[in-house]
């Protein structure tokens, strides 16, 4: 989901009283990206983090 231009954000399938609707990941920049809090060790939000970034270098 984008937020901005040049954010998007990830949210995990991990649903708790701790991360709520799930853990949020931010993918920021446009060529190049960076990873914010790439979240947990659930191979579906790896995925997920692998598709958003498209190709670009992280």
């Amino acid at each position: 989901m984008e937020i901005a231009p040049s954010i998007a954000r990830i949210c995990a399938p991990n649903a708790s009283p701790y991360t709520f609707t799930g853990t949020n990941s931010y993918i920021v920049g446009k060529q190049e990206i960076v990873i914010i809090d790439p979240g947990p060790d659930v191979d579906e939000h790896f995925e997920a983090l692998i598709r958003a970034a498209n190709g670009r270098d992280v």
